[in-house]
């Protein structure tokens, strides 16, 4: 079956999934096969089609996995609680090929 065509009978979420499994595995079969690797991957808005139930999972096997994720996603997005560092990068007003960014860490103890 052309998988064009297959795509357009499911949800969401329900390729989603698959592809991105597939693309993590894919990466760490390069990975695992070289010592000392950053493990890095680079998605964006990755779990935008997906249930809450179904982020969490994808997370934690990313963690079990030891892979460094790099994701952008929209403002709110539900699984930020899961995220070391939030970069906020908003476009200057008045200058629209200049952006402003804000660096939360999440882990950082506050002086308070």
């Amino acid at each position: 079956m052309d998988l064009s065509k297959q795509v357009s009978y499911n949800s969401g979420a329900e390729i989603q999934i698959p592809y991105t499994l597939i693309l993590l595995s894919a990466l760490m079969i390069v990975y695992n096969s070289k010592p000392n690797s950053v493990r890095l991957v680079f998605m964006d808005e990755p779990f935008e089609k997906m249930s809450e139930q179904n982020i969490e999972r994808m997370i934690q096997f990313m963690k079990e996995q030891n892979l460094q994720m790099v994701f952008c996603a929209a403002k709110g997005s539900s699984f930020r609680q899961e995220c070391k560092t939030i970069m906020v990068i908003k476009h200057r007003p008045k200058n629209p090929n200049s952006v402003f960014i804000t660096t939360v860490d999440r882990n950082k103890k506050s002086d308070n």
